[in-house]
């Protein structure tokens, strides 16, 4: 899918947030538009994991998620007329950022995040592990 670049916002956390258009032509003059923000969070940008009393390191981390981890947010709305288009997408760009500006932009909102992506993997690994040791033991 074609991701045009239409606008990157700088966060008071020193994170940037790009807004991607995937939108497509669906019938005629009609579009279905699809904003794809996202926010590319290097693991290192999260050093405070090491300065915690944890049991996760920022090492456990990479391991499970590689270098960086991606936070996106989709948005798509339908049957637009083409002359609508562009401001439809500008639109819907800045509705985001009002709503969701400082929460992204939060001191704390990278490593919490990184944090909850790490739980999530690590948990869905540990039942696939669980699952297929019970059909390897014929249960």
């Amino acid at each position: 899918m074609k991701e045009i670049v239409v606008k990157t916002v700088l966060l008071k956390n020193g994170l940037e947030l790009t807004f991607f258009d995937r939108s497509r032509r669906i019938a005629g003059d009609r579009w279905q538009i699809e904003i794809l923000a996202r926010m590319d969070i290097p693991i290192d940008h999260c050093l405070q994991f090491e300065q915690t009393v944890n049991i996760i390191t920022a090492q456990d981390i990479k391991n499970i998620l590689g270098e960086r981890v991606s936070f996106e947010k989709a948005m798509v709305r339908n049957f637009i007329d083409e002359k609508e288009k562009d401001l439809t997408v500008k639109n819907m760009c800045e509705s985001y950022l009002s709503s969701a500006k400082e929460y992204l932009s939060h001191k704390d909102f990278a490593e919490r995040f990184v944090k909850k992506t790490y739980r999530e993997i690590f948990q869905k690994r540990q039942l696939e592990n669980l699952i297929k040791k019970g059909v390897d033991d014929g249960g």
